[in-house]
């Protein structure tokens, strides 16, 4: 169903299509270099490892993904669909966090920052869209509200224990978390990045959750669809290097796909129409 949802009320649809162009393609790119450039990253093996099975999962699953959405908004934009706009934009911003600030400066830098740098307008011009329509005031019923919100809970209580008692082994024994004694870096891009970007969001959307707002049905399908292909990046890498960490991933992995699939089955009932503001 469209509920009224069209390109003419999304007034930015020229912008964040463009832009999205721009960075599909460049991620295309990426991923073709990383995964073909004989001695593109200058990383120690491991994180090459990690690299690639980021190309491999951005060229096989996120690029198509990104394609087939910018092909059906030509001619059909609904709610649902920008929301899986979003959240791809938002997978990728994510992904490409890591080369601009963990990968050893190389070849393709300026592709890893251009890729990063447009997803941002992307992100904001696609949320003022979407905030233009009075998602607030919906109430959907029997949607598991508390479920999935004390999901997105655990998962942030889990990450932060993890994150939070290895910066403390740090402070009472001076020892380095693994992460970055195993990555070389000077500190923990991980721990960094996924409390900005994985942990703060999840929480909102839980808060919303908890309160029973549609809002957070919306966030739900924004941050899963970030969190189900990030998992298959991990766990495709964990496969690789024999890591058994791999049970962990298709474990959350497969949980977010059971979000999407109550929140895709909820998400026709949120009537989205033009906030009066």
């Amino acid at each position: 169903m469209d509920y009224g949802f069209s390109k003419r009320i999304v007034k930015n649809y020229k912008l964040i299509f463009t832009l999205s162009i721009i960075i599909l393609i460049f991620s295309v790119l990426a991923s073709l270099g990383g995964l073909y450039l004989n001695g593109l990253y200058q990383d120690n093996e491991r994180f090459v490892v990690i690299w690639q099975s980021n190309d491999f999962v951005t060229l096989l699953i996120a690029a198509p993904i990104l394609c087939f959405i910018l092909f059906r908004s030509v001619n059909h934009l609904n709610p649902r669909l920008l929301l899986s706009w979003i959240g791809i934009i938002w997978f990728l911003f994510y992904n490409y966090a890591y080369y601009v600030f963990g990968a050893k400066f190389n070849d393709f830098y300026l592709v890893y920052l251009l890729i990063f740098t447009l997803a941002i307008p992307v992100l904001i011009y696609g949320m003022i869209d979407l905030m233009r329509f009075d998602l607030a005031n919906n109430h959907v019923r029997k949607y598991p509200y508390r479920i999935i919100g004390g999901y997105l809970i655990f998962i942030s209580l889990g990450l932060s224990i993890i994150y939070i008692m290895q910066s403390l082994s740090f402070v009472i024994n001076d020892q380095v978390p693994s992460i970055i004694t195993l990555s070389g870096h000077i500190t923990s891009i991980v721990f960094s990045l996924d409390f900005s970007m994985v942990i703060l969001f999840f929480v909102i959307t839980a808060l919303y959750l908890f309160k029973k707002n549609p809002i957070g049905i919306a966030l739900a399908w924004i941050f899963n669809i970030k969190s189900a292909i990030y998992m298959l990046v991990l766990s495709y890498s964990s496969y690789r290097l024999e890591s058994a960490e791999i049970g962990l991933w298709l474990l959350i992995g497969i949980l977010s796909l059971v979000v999407l699939l109550f929140t895709y089955q909820h998400l026709n009932r949120v009537h989205i129409e033009k906030s009066s503001s």
